[in-house]
C-alpha cells in the first residue's frame, strides 16, 4: 500500500496528536525537527487538535516551574523549539 493510500486511512489531526504525546519530554534532535514542522503546520491542524495540543504543552510549562528537576519539556534545546509552538498557543488563546 503506498503512503498517499495509508494517509486516506488515516486521520492527520490523530496522527499529529500522537506524535506531539510521543516527543513531548523526549530528548532528542527528532523532538526538535517535530515541534518545528508543528509549528509551521499550526494554522493547518484542525482547532480540536490545537486545542488538546495546546492544553497539554502548556500543563508541560507548569509542571517544569513547579517540578524543575523534572524535565517535561525534554532538555534546555528542546524546550526552545516547544517554546515556537507555545507561542502559537498563546495566540490562539489571546484571541
Amino acid at each position: 500500500m503506498t503512503t498517499m493510500k495509508l494517509m486516506g486511512i488515516f486521520d492527520a489531526d490523530e496522527l499529529i496528536h500522537a506524535a506531539f504525546r510521543y516527543y513531548l519530554g523526549r530528548r532528542t534532535i527528532a523532538t526538535c525537527a517535530f515541534a518545528k514542522d508543528l509549528s509551521a503546520a499550526w494554522d493547518h491542524i484542525g482547532e480540536r487538535t490545537r486545542m488538546m495540543i495546546g492544553n497539554e504543552l502548556l500543563q508541560a510549562y507548569e509542571d517544569a516551574e513547579k517540578h524543575p528537576d523534572w524535565k517535561p519539556l525534554g532538555d534546555d534545546c528542546d524546550r526552545e523549539m516547544w517554546d515556537f509552538v507555545k507561542e502559537k498557543v498563546m495566540f490562539i488563546s489571546d484571541k
